[in-house]
């Protein structure tokens, strides 16, 4: 005799399908929320990679010294003038208004379109490089909120998530990424510090019967009382020349007697000693 039992067989009640729905929403939430956040993580790491990256365009790694100097390079080592835009670091020609726009646009709106000086080796960046994590242009003013021009300390800035100054999130999460982000260049970064210079005289001659010239000095010097120290110029370059005086040992270094041949001793980078060749002239440098 077969006995056959049937399977009691029942659905969700309404109460349970409550409970899953609630729970799979959450779930969902929490993932999203997961998501979203990683993503802001990404592009506030991205913003400040970005201004990493522009910093080294204008000047470089200034944490790289030689001879207790930072070695310059980038955009102001190579055209001796700071970027007035950032514009000026992905394009050889651009408006004088720092805008990303054409030629024809430039001068219809009446501003000028600009070509870089000859020295200039960009592109030093991309455009998209000009942009934060978000996509919005990075601002490039000098610390009082003007337009940047040497000698002004440079900020770097992105104004975060909301593109609004100052935090406006109630989500402590999102505060973060609300946030303002900010770079600064001091001008002391890109303007070179005052260095002392040793000269040797190597001629056998008397130190009087040379003058030494500089962009660096007001006026020319007799050799045996050249400059202590010198403030390089922008992008720290100070070039030297060495003169020999045809009359008596105590002309004057203004004297048109000053007619002679002329060593180019040595141009002096902030951060190193290039030698000429010239071995009459030594000059080394104290930091």
């Amino acid at each position: 005799m077969s006995n056959n039992t049937r399977r009691q067989e029942r659905g969700f009640t309404l109460l349970e399908l409550i409970v899953v729905i609630a729970l799979l929403g959450l779930v969902s939430s929490l993932a999203t929320d997961f998501m979203v956040s990683e993503t802001n993580q990404q592009r506030y790491e991205t913003t400040q990679q970005r201004m990493e990256k522009i910093r080294y365009a204008i000047i470089g790694d200034v944490s790289r010294t030689l001879n207790g100097q930072p070695i310059f390079s980038g955009f102001i080592a190579d055209t001796k003038t700071v970027p007035a835009y950032l514009i000026q670091l992905t394009q050889q020609e651009y408006c004088s208004d720092g805008s990303n726009s054409t030629s024809s646009d430039c001068t219809t709106a009446g501003n000028t379109w600009e070509t870089q000086a000859a020295s200039w080796k960009g592109p030093y960046l991309s455009d998209s490089d000009l942009l934060d994590g978000w996509g919005n242009a990075l601002s490039y003013l000098n610390a009082s909120g003007g337009s940047v021009s040497a000698g002004d300390n440079i900020v770097i800035a992105s104004l975060g998530l909301d593109q609004t100054s100052g935090t406006t999130s109630s989500e402590p999460a999102d505060v973060i990424y609300e946030e303002d982000q900010d770079l600064a260049i001091p001008a002391s970064h890109y303007e070179g510090a005052e260095i002392t210079l040793n000269l040797t005289n190597n001629t056998g001659e008397l130190d009087g019967k040379f003058c030494l010239s500089s962009t660096a000095l007001s006026s020319d010097v007799d050799l045996n009382s050249a400059p202590t120290s010198i403030t390089p110029s922008l992008g720290g370059k100070v070039v030297l020349t060495v003169q020999k005086k045809i009359g008596a040992a105590a002309t004057d270094c203004s004297s048109t007697e000053l007619t002679g041949f002329t060593y180019t001793a040595n141009a002096v980078y902030v951060h190193s000693l290039l030698d000429s060749g010239i071995p009459e002239i030594s000059i080394t440098i104290d930091p």
